[in-house]
């Protein structure tokens, strides 16, 4: 199994994707918190790679690769084009605040 945590406060997502939000303000006339979202692959030893054949919306795209996702949408298509879309019920993961560095 992957690691919960990577040493950088990047927290597991699903299969080698982990995540790390931040909370930010919310803008005048707004209630709801919002969150500042970055998704990146990791090895088990933590060294960071790219996801590897899409673009930064996770589309397929042979010709790309990208170092980061700022959505779960992104994320749920990358994996989708893996095959590994049922690696996680994703909509059950709670993103907090906070939650990395």
């Amino acid at each position: 199994p992957p690691p919960p945590e990577m040493p950088n406060g990047f927290r597991h997502y699903a299969a080698d994707v982990y995540y790390t939000s931040l909370g930010r303000v919310s803008t005048p006339g707004h209630l709801t918190p919002k969150l500042n979202l970055t998704f990146q692959r990791f090895t088990a030893s933590g060294v960071q790679i790219p996801f590897e054949a899409c673009d930064t919306t996770g589309t397929h795209n042979p010709k790309r690769k990208v170092m980061f996702f700022r959505s779960k949408v992104a994320v749920r298509r990358y994996l989708k084009n893996l095959g590994l879309e049922g690696e996680i019920g994703m909509e059950d993961v709670v993103l907090r605040p906070g939650s990395g560095s």
